[in-house]
């Protein structure tokens, strides 16, 4: 059987990706979501966000049982199918804590520390104590050393070399070195998440202020190009990293699939990061060896790898339910930021797209004419009204 490869480089946005390799198509496509964990999971289940349910809270608030996927469908269907399945994830959301079970290998990165699949719960314990102190008191009383070494290994690391870094290794170096260690049994299903084009974009204990301040329009030109000039730098570093994953696949027979689960804002709307549904956010680029007829739709994915179903649709559909963070709201009144929160549908048919608010109508086009933006309307109107 045909091995297959699922490489996600978390955050790219399709117009800072300048990547080629024999074989593979390039295409550019909306992502089910702006942001981590509703992407991921309408690509493990071929499920919308209104669908699955892994979405952001309307109430604004970072409740972690939100983002739990319930069903990892692909991952069950290809074990059935015989298959081995390995993960390396940079991302902390995509762990076997937040629903994604069942690998026979996995493994998760931080720049400083990799986890095995038995440290994850406890890993995620620790994250939710209220300071370094409570941490250390955490493990100690559990006489988790190895987990209590990797811990103040990450801290002292962030104080130092964190700071020294720019732009930042985000993973991508470790989990590569693991890569090219682990012996891959096939048939296999290979995942890999890289981080490296994800925030942060610069060094210094300013950027989450500054990513703030984004959100109530009160970044200069200046900080806007800093943030610009970082990511771009990062991009390039996930594309190298890429490009030697896909040297080292070379040796096997794999049907492959590299694409990102959303984009980034980089000042446009005044905007940094990616809480938000705007064009910027949920275009991505796809890399794929089959041709498509319309568009690349990320929630086929799933019947691609299971049956061989070209991954193509008429439309490609994105979802927003609310802000993604409550962050900007330590910067500024809450009324200021509330203006973002709204139901978004963005529909793309391979050269137009609309943004769609139930309330309002199309809130933004690009290109099209009027026909055509009527038609997205609609489609984006009844995706609305059966998925609501």
């Amino acid at each position: 059987m045909e091995n297959k490869a699922l490489i996600i480089l978390d955050t790219t946005r399709d117009d800072y990706f300048d990547f080629s390799f024999d074989g593979l198509k390039r295409f550019k496509t909306f992502s089910p979501s702006f942001w981590t964990p509703p992407s991921h999971a309408s690509i493990f289940t071929g499920l919308y966000p209104s669908q699955h349910n892994v979405r952001e809270s309307v109430e604004n608030k970072r409740d972690l049982s939100k983002y739990h996927l319930k069903e990892p469908r692909l991952l069950k269907e290809m074990s059935k199918d015989g298959y081995k399945l390995y993960a390396l994830s940079a991302n902390p959301f995509i762990t076997p804590p937040f629903g994604y079970r069942g690998w026979d290998y996995f493994k998760f990165f931080t720049p400083f520390s990799d986890y095995e699949e038995g440290e994850m719960e406890e890993y995620y314990e620790v994250w939710s104590q209220d300071n370094l102190m409570d941490e250390v008191k955490y493990l100690i009383k559990r006489g988790k050393i190895k987990l209590l070494y990797k811990k103040v290994n990450e801290f002292v690391s962030m104080k130092t070399k964190w700071k020294l870094l720019d732009p930042i290794d985000m993973g991508g170096r470790r989990l590569l070195k693991s890569l090219k260690k682990v012996k891959l049994e096939e048939p296999f299903f290979l995942f890999i998440n890289l981080m490296e084009s994800h925030d942060p974009n610069y060094r210094g204990e300013d950027y989450e202020r500054d990513q703030g301040l984004s959100y109530l329009g009160m970044l200069d030109g200046k900080t806007m190009k800093k943030f610009r000039r970082g990511y771009e730098r990062k991009v390039k570093r996930a594309q190298k990293y890429l490009g030697e994953i896909l040297h080292y696949l070379r040796d096997f027979r794999v049907k492959l699939v590299v694409t990102s689960d959303h984009g980034q804002l980089l000042g446009e709307k005044g905007l940094i990061g990616h809480s938000y549904l705007t064009f910027e956010t949920v275009e991505v680029p796809v890399l794929i060896k089959e041709e498509c007829s319309g568009v690349i739709n990320l929630t086929k994915l799933i019947q691609y790898f299971l049956n061989g179903e070209k991954p193509c649709s008429r439309y490609s559909i994105s979802e927003m339910f609310a802000l993604a963070t409550p962050s900007p709201y330590k910067y500024g009144r809450k009324e200021d930021v509330m203006k973002w929160e709204k139901r978004l549908i963005a529909v793309f048919n391979g050269s137009s797209s609309i943004i769609y608010n139930p309330l309002r109508g199309v809130i933004e086009e690009y290109k099209g004419n009027e026909l055509e933006v009527k038609r997205l309307e609609e489609v984006a109107r009844n995706f609305h009204e059966l998925n609501s």
